[in-house]
């Protein structure tokens, strides 16, 4: 009876360990984007306070073809900004401010005003250049972890 319950264990240790080997390799190939930088400490934590931003000195990010424009002022100031010479768009009065915008590939310019409650008006302007797309980059990092499931079946002829 003894034999019995261990050769029934290591049977059924056996068989999880077959069906469970797919998952191991599905967590081993899943791709890892890695960002460098020659930054030290000090510096990387001074990208996330956003009260050390200010509209001469911007925290300017680029991703996928969006830009995001972050800053603040001492007093909440009116914000209006146009992009290419484009239409302008006014955001209210506050004293942190955020631009987001859908920008293609090139070089772009983002002209700003801020405005204060004594209508004083200050202007900046900057130059922001756009990558191109990197579709091409997406596709080749594709891969395929589910098909280690799949099994075609063999046609026999008669």
């Amino acid at each position: 009876m003894k034999r019995l319950i261990i050769k029934l264990t290591i049977t059924l240790l056996v068989f999880a360990l077959c069906f469970s080997a797919p998952l191991f390799v599905k967590a081993a190939n899943q791709p890892v984007l890695a960002t460098y930088t020659e930054q030290t400490s000090s510096e990387l934590m001074a990208l996330f306070q956003i009260d050390t931003y200010t509209a001469a000195e911007p925290y300017i990010q680029i991703e996928e073809g969006q830009v995001t424009i972050l800053f603040n002022t001492d007093e909440k100031e009116q914000l209006v900004y146009a992009i290419d010479h484009g239409r302008s768009v006014s955001v209210a009065s506050e004293t942190t401010h955020q631009i987001t915008a859908n920008l293609a590939s090139g070089s772009h310019t983002i002209h700003i005003s801020l405005t204060d409650a004594n209508g004083q008006t200050e202007t900046f302007s900057y130059q922001v250049e756009m990558p191109e797309s990197s579709q091409q980059e997406k596709v080749s990092q594709v891969h395929f972890t589910d098909l280690t499931a799949i099994r075609e079946q063999k046609k026999t002829l008669i």
